[in-house]
């Protein structure tokens, strides 16, 4: 099955813009483009929906490029970020890596600097999409499909607890934040602890930031925290 990238252009100019949405489809001919000239929009969009890869302008009126990413940070889906700038300063360019940047694109842009970046994001999200993924158990590992994963909890350091939707439980090493860049759009954060399936959700209960969800093996009682809840209630309006 084909990876479905989706990606956000956040750029005030209209030619720059432009020029990014040209490049980028070039390089990623499949890829679901947004393109949008204002931070505050943006930042919504990104709320609102998962996205793969972000390229975000720096100089913006309102909000500068560093500032954004202050915002994103505190999302439960943070993307790929590559920032895009006319500065060539070796120290700007450095802070953009240190708090998460992948890649750093100098104005103006052409089609070598996005082959290049595209090259490096594209070693995150291939072209080819993880289906099925191998959870070790006792006789063996089990093959899942990754739609049937209801959700992942952190359960200590480093190790992870599995809920399958047919009821049945793995723990695992690892890192919610690699299982995230396998997951599709039907899987959100509701805390730093847990990333849920949003379609298993069947009660949210904003008072007690609890929601429930409805699995084969019963039904699950998780805690939301406040920003997540509210995503989840702009999500399933009709539970309300």
């Amino acid at each position: 099955m084909k990876m479905q990238h989706k990606i956000l252009i956040v750029d005030d100019e209209n030619k720059s813009r432009e020029l990014l949405t040209i490049f980028v489809r070039k390089n990623i001919p499949n890829a679901v483009i947004d393109a949008v000239d204002h931070p505050h929009v943006a930042l919504q969009m990104l709320r609102e929906s998962k996205y793969n890869l972000l390229l975000l302008d720096y100089e913006m009126p309102l909000m500068n490029g560093f500032e954004v990413l202050k915002e994103i940070q505190q999302m439960g889906h943070v993307p790929h970020i590559m920032l895009v700038s006319a500065y060539r300063d070796f120290d700007f360019a450095h802070k953009g890596i240190e708090i998460g940047v992948l890649e750093y694109i100098v104005k103006p842009i052409d089609n070598r600097q996005i082959e290049k970046a595209i090259k490096k994001y594209k070693r995150f999200f291939p072209d080819k999409k993880i289906e099925k993924v191998a959870l070790p158990a006792y006789n063996g590992d089990h093959f899942v499909d990754i739609e049937n994963i209801g959700f992942i909890e952190k359960a200590a350091r480093n190790k992870l607890s599995i809920q399958l939707s047919d009821g049945s439980q793995v723990y695992i090493n690892g890192l919610l934040s690699e299982w995230e860049k396998l997951l599709t759009d039907n899987y959100v954060y509701i805390s730093r602890k847990c990333i849920i399936n949003k379609d298993l959700v069947k009660i949210i209960n904003t008072k007690s930031q609890e929601i429930r969800i409805q699995t084969a093996a019963g039904t699950y009682i998780l805690h939301c925290s406040r920003n997540r809840i509210r995503q989840l209630v702009e999500l399933h309006k009709d539970l309300q």
